[in-house]
């Protein structure tokens, strides 16, 4: 006899004195089990190494488990539309965004650029503040706009043309870097 046979003899053995002792109570206490302490108990039944095993995990862990699935599961989604879809795929591949700790940079790497340099500015700007006429540098390829509010630090946005492709730089603080 191996010893998941045995196993499985024991635990029958177990289950049926277990019922057999519940039958002899001749005191019983009226009670009504909820529906999922119906579940609860199907499933012990069922399989009690399983069920012991599913309740010493902690809520966080399930948690972290079923996110993990989630985010799983969009990844894919994203990774099989961008296989499917060259439209998609070239959308994507245009514009990449990449955050720093004083600025943000937006590339956008489609089409030749002819003719002016667009114009991009801020639309929704935090209270208080408003471009200083004053700042503003255009010049060939690039177009340096600043934003003020008092004492407050300023916003700063650059568009450059760099290598056929749009770059789009916000800055947030004093260190402004051009790129090179």
């Amino acid at each position: 006899m191996t010893e998941q046979e045995l196993d499985l003899l024991m635990r029958n053995v177990l289950l049926d004195a277990i019922a057999m002792d519940e039958e002899t109570q001749i005191e019983t206490i009226p009670y009504t089990p909820s529906l999922h302490h119906q579940k609860q108990i199907k499933a012990m039944l069922k399989n009690p190494l399983r069920w012991a095993r599913d309740r010493k995990q902690p809520v966080w862990k399930r948690a972290l488990k079923r996110v993990a699935v989630i985010l799983l599961v969009i990844s894919l989604a994203f990774g099989s539309l961008m296989v499917v879809s060259p439209t998609a795929r070239a959308t994507f591949i245009r514009w990449v965004t990449e955050w720093y700790e004083t600025h943000v940079t937006y590339r956008y790497a489609g089409d030749d650029m002819v003719g002016d340099l667009p114009e991009y500015t801020i639309t929704e700007l935090p209270e208080g503040y408003a471009e200083d006429r004053d700042q503003r540098i255009e010049f060939g390829t690039q177009t340096f706009i600043s934003y003020q509010n008092g004492d407050i630090l300023p916003l700063h946005v650059t568009t450059v043309i760099c290598n056929k492709a749009l770059q789009l730089y916000l800055f947030w603080k004093m260190q402004i870097a051009f790129p090179s």
